[in-house]
């Protein structure tokens, strides 16, 4: 297989966020082996035979975008009869496991094989990690050498047509923005969002004064997301496009392909903007702390995280402390931590300092480069410290180019304010049924 011009890679289908992910590492794959991708897609039917999350469907947009290094087009007619097959083929995988999967335990990815995912983030199928051979790949330079994606000429009229509608000039700057809200899947019927969901939710409020710093700098604001989230106030130069007619796959795919950065959480979204490499300011996010930004000029900010056995807000350096010692702040499950989102003045002040970067070149403070080093070399010793049963080799490889090609780093002041010293302000009250701040 190795010999041929192309690859096939059956992306996920069930979240936006996989699927952008998985399609774009595999034509970081193809460019790396000068070859070219072929993805296939299931159809999604009728219940049970849905591949996407909960039956919610998937971006028609997203599969189809273009690069050089994609074998054939998406409405290529042999492409369709192959996603035609597989969607058969994994229609009797489904079939088989709600029928034998009664009394056979079967693997998660049973019902939908993904071809091709074991080679996104290794080289070798059986290659067993090691940090120093996985250093030596170079993810920074894949990373940050800019690959073209695209979408279709249609696609792309289209589009400009819309957004000329939409009141968002042709010669705009903007900024795609997005907060996690947790309604989106509350379409489902009988879904509840759990606690592991509910701790990335954040108000939508809190952006209010970074949006009219970007206005007020020239630039418009695309507020991204669906219609189960909160209303923005009417504001100069702010779209709140989920409440638009325009609202629709193309235009959330056009919007963050086109936008010069992306402000939002680590949320599904996210990753299609870091598909297509734009810069980003990450708030509220979930002290993965051994992980960076992938663009260099990135930021980001964590939730403040409340130990309730110590009694006490932790700081940066504590964070990195229990990470070592295998705590996960997202394991609500012992009851051990609390995440407070960020506040208004903090996220207007990462913004501030992202586009006073971006104004006048990526400059990071001493204190910003030292985050970077010291980010990676507590990922490595969490690496060597727990065995395969803890983290295995599949999620070390994943998470490796993030590791040790990621070129964005911590907001200059929220390190400088929070390094060694934690949050002490109080007043940031829980809600004791959610355990986020109200």
């Amino acid at each position: 297989m190795n010999r041929l011009p192309f690859f096939v890679q059956t992306p996920w289908v069930g979240a936006v966020g996989n699927m952008s992910e998985e399609m774009y590492y595999a034509l970081l794959r193809a460019r790396r082996e000068n070859r070219k991708v072929l993805f296939l897609f299931p159809y999604d039917l009728f219940k049970p035979f849905v591949f996407s999350k909960f039956g919610l469907g998937i971006n028609s947009e997203l599969k189809k975008i273009e690069s050089v290094y994609r074998f054939g087009k998406y409405n290529n007619p042999f492409i369709i009869f192959l996603n035609i097959i597989l969607t058969l083929a994994c229609s009797i995988l489904i079939l088989i496991d709600v029928t034998i999967g009664k009394f056979v335990n079967f693997p998660r990815w049973f019902r939908v094989p993904q071809i091709g995912k074991e080679l996104l983030w290794r080289r070798n199928k059986k290659e067993k990690y090691s940090y120093e051979r996985v250093r030596k790949w170079n993810w920074g330079h894949e990373l940050q050498t800019y690959l073209e994606i695209n979408l279709p000429k249609k696609s792309l009229l289209r589009a400009k047509e819309i957004r000329l509608k939409m009141g968002l000039p042709e010669d705009a700057w903007f900024v795609c923005l997005h907060n996690r809200e947790g309604g989106y899947y509350s379409q489902a019927k009988g879904y509840k969002e759990g606690q592991v969901k509910v701790i990335r939710n954040a108000d939508i409020k809190n952006y209010i004064k970074a949006i009219k710093y970007i206005t007020k700098n020239g630039g418009w604001v695309v507020r991204i997301g669906d219609q189960n989230m909160t209303k923005l106030p009417k504001m100069k130069n702010v779209i709140d496009y989920p409440f638009t007619e325009y609202k629709s796959d193309l235009m959330d795919i056009y919007l963050l392909k086109e936008c010069n950065f992306f402000i939002g959480p680590r949320s599904g979204i996210a990753e299609t903007a870091i598909m297509f490499q734009k810069p980003a300011v990450f708030v509220n996010w979930i002290a993965e702390l051994n992980f960076l930004p992938w663009l260099s000029g990135s930021l980001v900010i964590y939730k403040h995280i409340f130990h309730n056995k110590l009694d006490r807000f932790l700081s940066l350096k504590d964070m990195l402390h229990f990470t070592l010692y295998g705590d996960s702040y997202m394991d609500t499950s012992t009851n051990t931590y609390d995440l407070i989102e960020n506040s208004e003045e903090e996220i207007y002040c990462v913004v501030k300092e992202f586009l006073n970067n971006k104004n006048k070149g990526v400059r990071y403070t001493d204190g910003s480069k030292i985050w970077i080093k010291k980010c990676v070399e507590n990922s490595i010793a969490v690496y060597n410290k727990f065995d395969d049963t803890r983290i295995p080799d599949t999620l070390k490889f994943r998470e490796s180019p993030t590791l040790f090609g990621g070129g964005g780093t911590v907001g200059s002041k929220f390190y400088k304010d929070f390094y060694n010293t934690a949050l002490q302000d109080k007043s940031r009250t829980l809600d004791p049924k959610e355990g986020v701040v109200l």
